[in-house]
Formats: C-alpha cells, sequence, structure tokens
C-alpha cells in the first residue's frame, strides 16, 4: 500500500469513516492486497462491530510478529466476548509492544471478565 493511501485510511479512521475503508480495499483485486491493506481492513471491520469478519480476516494472514495482527484479534475476539483467547492476544501484542497502553486496558478487561 502506498503512503498516499495509508494517509487516506488514517484520516477515514480519524473520522469514523470506516466504511470508505472497506469500500476502498475491497476495490483493490484481492490478489493485489497487501498485508497493510488486509491490516487496515480487519481495522475498520472492529470498528464497524464487524467482529467475525475481522476475525476470519486475520486468522486467513497470520502475522505473528506484527503487534497490531495480534491487537486486532484481540479486539475482535474481546467483543464476541471470548476473553481468555482475547487475554492471549492481548499478551502477546506486549510482549511485541511493551507499554502498549490500549493492550494493557484490554488485558485488564479481559481479566475481570
Amino acid at each position: 500500500m502506498d503512503q498516499e493511501m495509508k494517509k487516506q485510511f488514517d484520516l477515514w479512521h480519524e473520522a469514523d469513516e470506516y466504511q470508505k475503508i472497506v469500500d476502498a480495499v475491497l476495490a483493490i483485486d484481492e490478489k493485489e492486497r497487501d498485508y497493510e491493506a488486509v491490516s487496515q481492513l480487519a481495522r475498520a471491520y472492529n470498528n464497524l462491530g464487524r467482529y467475525e469478519e475481522a476475525e476470519r480476516l486475520l486468522l486467513s494472514a497470520p502475522q505473528p510478529e506484527d503487534s497490531l495482527w495480534h491487537f486486532r484479534l484481540g479486539y475482535a475476539w474481546f467483543y464476541q466476548e471470548r476473553y481468555e483467547e482475547a487475554l492471549r492476544e492481548f499478551e502477546e501484542t506486549l510482549q511485541l509492544f511493551p507499554g502498549d497502553e490500549d493492550a494493557l486496558i484490554f488485558a485488564g478487561w479481559c481479566r475481570r471478565s
């Protein structure tokens, strides 16, 4: 994904225009979508409450060394009330990116659920 498209996705994300991200990524030929596009699509699905779609997408393109991949999968599982699985992903996020505030918050919520 080129930097200009990534900047546009970030602007849409900040403006809560998640469906625009979905539409833009789905307009890219599936064979041409790189991991960054898939990751942006999963984030948009999560923010639209389409957690099962985000989960399927993320699991189809595992990225064990990417803290965002683990966070986004944990987020999808958290909102599906799969707290043990979500906690595992948030803990992995923290292993890869120590001090991630959002992962710390979600991990705490998982432990209390």
